[in-house]
């Protein structure tokens, strides 16, 4: 289910009034006493028309009868509705009662949750689906929303910075809720006023920097992301392609690979300890003539942090940059000395986000 948005497109009505229109729901337009009241126009019948929005093919997806009760007329696109007969109307469509004019368009909610409580949850899902909404616990690329109680970076806050959505607090929904239920439509609450709060100290007042920018959706268009992992491949592979990039998985030796790393559109994914133990002996010996190469050629290999960081700096930089020499990722942590001197050359953001992605829900 959807919930939809009659907006008044009139000259008349400068004020440009919204009218939320939930799901299975039935509302009355006119002049006096009635769910939507239009003043201003003569025309306007007391009960001018009755608006019910229904479920359509299924439970997933609603349209918006309109039935005309006037004396003057409703039209739809410029087309005049037959008198007490349901007519559906379509997103985007043009709905005019007497002089006024109204724009309708479908809102969607597609909601995903992460590190909230089960009953914070549980709460959530109530206004959600007042609006016509739904709550999914993978995010996908039709998400429209992240909703967390306070940042922490987890791989979907990466998702939600690739693919340019907003992440709120479970008020937003609440507040959009009530918003519904007034008869006169107010603006919809602003998303960047819900920003929950940044966990980390560091990083606060940088609330723009988690704000949606559609331009990260291109950050990594025609770089290709290698990795011998397939662990990390499936962690990583969705947040690369949702800012448009590709990653690969090659466990085994190729010469092209080794060809392209010369060039700055091929990346070599650096390994979690775990996970570069666990090679087989074949993949080590891979894994080396890849680190050797990359040595040759004076670049490096790309931390998992990276990936965050590139986004969320909207720049490649410093980060995902194999040119860049302000981190050696494949230094271990027994290195100690070397590891403090990397962190010393890391700005204090970047010291909070050195740590890889966390990924829980």
């Amino acid at each position: 289910l959807r919930m939809w948005i009659l907006k008044s497109q009139s000259e008349e009505n400068a004020t440009g009034d919204c009218y939320y229109l939930l799901p299975k729901r039935k509302y009355v337009v006119g002049r006096k006493d009635c769910d939507i009241v239009i003043t201003g126009d003569a025309s306007i019948s007391r009960k001018h028309c009755i608006i019910e929005v229904t479920e359509l093919d299924g439970p997933n997806c609603t349209c918006v009868i309109f039935t005309d009760t006037s004396k003057t007329g409703t039209k739809i696109n410029d087309v005049k509705l037959k008198s007490k007969e349901e007519t559906e109307a379509h997103d985007n469509s043009t709905i005019a009662f007497g002089k006024m004019k109204f724009q309708l368009r479908h809102q969607k909610y597609l909601v995903v949750p992460s590190s909230i409580k089960k009953s914070e949850q549980k709460q959530l899902l109530e206004p959600v689906s007042k609006l016509g909404g739904r709550l999914v616990k993978e995010w996908n690329a039709e998400t429209t929303h992240l909703v967390m109680t306070k940042i922490i970076f987890t791989i979907k806050v990466v998702y939600a910075l690739a693919c340019g959505k907003h992440i709120v607090t479970p008020k937003f929904f609440e507040d959009i809720l009530d918003c519904c239920d007034k008869k006169l439509g107010k603006k919809l609450p602003d998303e960047k006023n819900y920003l929950p709060v940044i966990q980390e100290q560091s990083m606060i007042n940088m609330n723009a920097l988690f704000y949606p920018n559609q331009e990260r959706s291109q950050l990594f268009v025609g770089k290709i992301f290698v990795t011998l992992s397939a662990t990390q491949h499936s962690r990583l592979k969705h947040a690369i392609q949702y800012s448009g990039g590709s990653m690969i998985l090659q466990e085994s030796r190729e010469q092209k690979i080794l060809k392209s790393i010369s060039t700055s559109q091929t990346m070599v994914m650096a390994l979690e300890g775990h996970e570069e133990r666990s090679l087989s002996k074949d993949q080590s010996k891979w894994m080396k003539e890849l680190q050797n190469m990359l040595s040759t050629h004076g670049l490096r290999g790309i931390g998992e942090s990276e990936i965050g960081l590139a986004l969320i700096n909207n720049s490649l930089e410093k980060y995902c940059n194999p040119a860049s020499k302000n981190v050696n990722v494949f230094c271990t942590t027994t290195d100690t000395q070397a590891l403090s001197q990397q962190q010393s050359q890391l700005s204090e953001m970047s010291q909070v986000m050195l740590l890889p992605i966390s990924h829980n829900k």
